[in-house]
C-alpha cells in the first residue's frame, strides 16, 4: 500500500487538481504528507502548498502556480543551466568535497538574494530567474546535490532576533 506522501507525490506530478482519499484522514495528516512531498523534492516547482482538504467529501484540491504547458519548457530551462552554466558533467569528476564547494561557491555566484524574486520558494527562481530567497537558495543546493548523488536534507528553522 502506497504512503499518503506517495499519492500526493504522484498527484501533483501529474498536475491534477483533485485527489479522493479515505474519510479516515485527516486535514493535518494532509498537510504533512504535502510538506514531506515538498522538501524532499526540490524538482516540484509549479506547485507551493496551495491546497484545500474537504471533510464532506475527503478530497483534496491542489493550485498550481504554474500552467501544465509551461512545466516541460522551463524543466528544459533548468535543464540547460545544470549543463552548460553549473557544468554538471565538469562536477562530476571532483572529489565529493570539491563537488559540495562548487555547489555552494556556484549558487552565491550564480543567483541574487532578492524577496521580491518571483516563484522564490523554488529552484525556478534560481536557475532561470537568478533571483531567490533562502528556500529557493537551499532547495537548488538539494537539487544540484541529488544530481551529483549527495544525499542532502532540506531543513527549517526559527530564528529569534534579540538583543
Amino acid at each position: 500500500m502506497q504512503s499518503l506522501a506517495t499519492i500526493i507525490e504522484e498527484t501533483i506530478r501529474s498536475h491534477n487538481s483533485e485527489l479522493q482519499l479515505f474519510p479516515r484522514i485527516t486535514e493535518n495528516n494532509v498537510y504533512h504528507a504535502i510538506r514531506q512531498v515538498m522538501r524532499d523534492n526540490p524538482d516540484i516547482f509549479w506547485f507551493s502548498h496551495q491546497w484545500r482538504y474537504s471533510h464532506e467529501d475527503a478530497t483534496v484540491r491542489l493550485r498550481y502556480t504554474i500552467y501544465e504547458k509551461r512545466i516541460e519548457k522551463i524543466k528544459r530551462q533548468i535543464d540547460d543551466v545544470v549543463q552548460k552554466d553549473f557544468k554538471l558533467d565538469f562536477v562530476r569528476t571532483l572529489s565529493v568535497r570539491e563537488q559540495v564547494m562548487y555547489v555552494y561557491k556556484w549558487i552565491a555566484l550564480y543567483c541574487n538574494f532578492n524577496i521580491h524574486s518571483a516563484h522564490n520558494q523554488t529552484i525556478y527562481s534560481v536557475f532561470v530567474q537568478r533571483n531567490s530567497v533562502c528556500t529557493g537558495i537551499a532547495k537548488a543546493a538539494q537539487y544540484l546535490l541529488k544530481l551529483l548523488g549527495i544525499e542532502s536534507r532540506l531543513v527549517f528553522g526559527k530564528m529569534n532576533n534579540s538583543e
